[in-house]
């Protein structure tokens, strides 16, 4: 009966639509954790903020860490969970100068001088 199928279209249309919503709330949480890194770092958009900082007080001198580690600390040792800001933080921190690409996906912390 017809009446007991829904209709494909609309199921497809309605996939659509939760994919579209879903990445607007990835969108908006990815928001959300840089106006918060704004705040934590005084409203600047420089310097080490408070999860990057809270990542790299995990790691001594010298460390040798991967992407996988470093999504770790921040998954262990912030409030970042969604997995786009994860990825994003993690490619930022690798950025920072207290890290040098020591070869294929690895890089050297060095610490710094923070004063956060």
């Amino acid at each position: 009966m017809s009446v007991d199928q829904p209709d494909p279209q609309l199921i497809e249309a309605l996939r659509k639509q939760v994919a579209a919503l879903r990445d607007r709330v990835d969108e908006q949480d990815e928001r959300i954790a840089e106006l918060e890194e704004q705040i934590d770092n005084g409203g600047s958009s420089s310097g080490v903020g408070g999860r990057d900082q809270a990542v790299m007080d995990q790691l001594e001198v010298g460390d040798v860490v991967t992407s996988a580690r470093l999504m770790e600390l921040y998954r262990n040792h912030t409030d970042v969970r969604n997995k786009k800001t994860l990825k994003k933080r993690v490619k930022s921190i690798k950025k920072r100068p207290e890290f040098e690409a020591i070869g294929y996906g690895k890089w050297r912390y060095g610490g710094g001088d923070s004063d956060v």
